[in-house]
């Protein structure tokens, strides 16, 4: 842990184990030397470390997963990609917050970097996006994103050029190319007007548009029908107001907004509104009000479990609703 530099020399060919220099909290400097030819960095190789300053040789060929996570994060704001390589693992740049410039080789064949702050592979797929990019615009070619790509984004705005036909984009947010789904919501938007024609919220690949927000205020949407999964908005402790205003349907599955404790305005107006089991559990810590404006209301058990703050509840509906124990555990 005390080592603070390393110089691999003229002549080293090796790979850089996986763990090699994991915790090495001390080292702040590494150097490779003209004549050196590393083939790839292993797995958390350098993480942990502090290291603020590394050029990539271009033997290098793959960079495996949290390379250098930990280490660079509060230190690393350019990062150069030789010509050589062609594998970078999930999480590389993990936490570096500062990261503001990258650069790929000319003869790189596998990377490209967008000016707007994306990393692209194969010239089709996104696979990062600088921590300190406000907004980007998601070029005509693309037709994937990496599950990480977003990762701690303090994006404002995410556009999308009209040429592409495999997303959308509307009210600074990314969508299916139908514009049905959400993709991913800046993670420094503030106010999130959900289009219209967004008929359910719910998870791409196991990950919800929401995971990285972390100024989110407020939450409009005003459509015919809407169905929101579970798990979309947990623990968004930011999260002041939702508006939800449907024509048809409302239906919200349970934990669907578990935990946002600065919640102060619910309001939910439909024809049909359903809520699910703890579908605001823990919610509303502080003035809590809450209005359900429907003809039809099925509510179960514990919808609003545990919110301690609640200051007001108005409920208007023409059926014989149970609500006695939407509060069970309070």
């Amino acid at each position: 842990k005390s080592l603070q530099s390393i110089t691999f020399e003229s002549g080293f060919a090796s790979d850089i184990a996986d763990y090699e220099f994991y915790n090495c909290t001390a080292l702040q400097k590494v150097t490779f030397a003209d004549g050196s030819k590393p083939g790839s960095i292993g797995t958390s190789a350098f993480k942990n470390t502090g290291i603020s300053e590394i050029i990539m040789p271009a033997s290098v060929t793959c960079i495996k997963e949290y390379a250098f996570e930990g280490c660079l994060c509060n230190n690393l704001r350019e990062f150069s990609i030789p010509s050589s390589l062609t594998t970078l693992g999930e999480n590389v740049f993990m936490d570096c917050v500062l990261l503001k410039s990258l650069s790929v080789d000319t003869d790189n064949q596998s990377f490209s970097f967008d000016e707007s702050g994306i990393l692209i592979k194969g010239g089709n797929t996104i696979v990062y996006i600088l921590p300190t990019s406000e907004s980007v615009t998601i070029p005509a070619g693309i037709n994937s994103i990496t599950s990480d790509a977003f990762y701690n984004n303090n994006l404002t705005s995410i556009s999308v050029d009209l040429s592409n036909i495999n997303y959308s984009s509307e009210n600074n947010i990314l969508l299916s190319f139908d514009k049905s789904k959400i993709i991913m919501v800046p993670g420094a938007l503030e106010s999130l007007a959900i289009p219209s024609s967004v008929t359910s919220i719910v998870a791409t690949d196991d990950l919800s548009p929401f995971t990285y927000v972390k100024s989110l205020r407020s939450i409009n949407w005003s459509g015919t029908s809407l169905n929101l999964d579970g798990n979309m908005f947990v623990r968004i402790s930011t999260l002041n107001s939702i508006s939800l205003n449907a024509q048809e349907d409302l239906s919200i599955s349970s934990q669907a907004f578990i935990e946002c404790k600065n919640l102060e305005s619910i309001q939910l107006k439909c024809k049909k509104l359903s809520l699910a089991t703890s579908s605001f559990d823990n919610c509303g810590y502080y003035d809590l009000d809450i209005m359900l404006d429907c003809q039809i209301l099925s509510i179960s058990e514990s919808a609003f479990v545990n919110c301690t703050g609640l200051k007001s509840l108005k409920i208007t509906c023409t059926n014989n609703a149970d609500i006695s124990n939407i509060f069970s555990g309070t």
